[in-house]
Parts: C-alpha cells; structure tokens; sequence
C-alpha cells in the first residue's frame, strides 16, 4: 500500500468517524450533532472521554471484520448503509408529510406535489390555452432561474 493511499485512506475515515458517524439517531434525522447519544451518563455535558467512546464505537461499526483496522472495502460498506439510511429516512418523512389518510402508504393523489400559488400547469399554461409550449416552458426556467438568482445576492455577473 502506497503512503499516498494510506494517508488518503486515513483521510477519508477520519471524515468518515467525524462527519458521518457523529450519531445514530441525528442520521435518522439526517443531520446534526446528537448530544444525548455522546452524553452517555445523560448529565447534560459531554467529557473527552465520552467523545472518545462515542469515535471508538462508531470505528468499531465500520471495523466489521474486528481486526482493528478499516479497509477500503469495509468505509465503502459504511458509507452505502448511511446512504441507505438517509434514503430509507427520506422516504419515511415523505409519507408522514403526504399520507392524509394516515395508512401508511401512498395514493397517487396524496403523491400529487402540494405546492403554494396552484396547480404547476396551470402556471405554466402562461396563454391559458390548454397546453405549454416551449416558450412558455423557457419563460418559467427563466423565472425560476432570476428568483434563485435573486436569493444568492446580486453580486453576480449578468447573464449575456
């Protein structure tokens, strides 16, 4: 193994242990430090050692052989389960937003967007004729485009 892999590969779990392993439960909300899993004696603060802890379970979950290294092989399968477990959350959020019903699963009119101002055609449908041409769909790329642009600033070049 090269010095330039392994430092890369140090690299990248270091990441891997910061970034995507802070927490359990903040992955199943997709984001943020969860105190209360590094709090382990629930006091209300977070020692060094509780850190320490928290870092060396979390390397011992990606370390699935035991030997007390991480392989590339073993950071990818880490990071395809945290990929899986931010879709998997994803989805869950997305039928406890649209399931109106509250059964648990979708109808294509609970899948229909929600969005403000109406129904998109209709939007869209700028000469109210039935159907969207490709002048108005430009137009409304436009419009999407100068408001996005707008909230970013208006320290940008214009467009020519």
């Amino acid at each position: 193994m090269t010095s330039t892999y392994k430092t890369a590969l140090g690299a990248t779990l270091l990441l891997a242990l910061i970034a995507g392993g802070t927490a359990v439960s903040a992955q199943e909300r997709g984001h943020g430090f969860d105190f209360a899993a590094v709090d382990t004696n629930g006091d209300g603060e977070v020692t060094k050692v509780e850190v320490d802890q928290f870092r060396a379970a979390q390397f011992a979950k990606i370390d699935t052989d035991g030997n007390g290294s991480v392989d590339a092989a073993e950071l990818q399968a880490a990071h395809e389960m945290r990929q899986q477990e931010r879709r998997t959350d994803r989805s869950e959020r997305m039928i406890e937003r649209a399931d109106a019903n509250d059964d648990g699963v979708l109808t294509p009119d609970e899948m229909q967007p929600q969005r403000r101002g109406g129904d998109m055609f209709e939007r869209l449908d700028a000469d109210d004729n039935g159907s969207i041409s490709q002048a108005e769909m430009d137009a409304a790329k436009e419009r999407m485009e100068d408001r996005r642009d707008g909230r970013r600033g208006h320290d940008r070049p214009s467009r020519g």
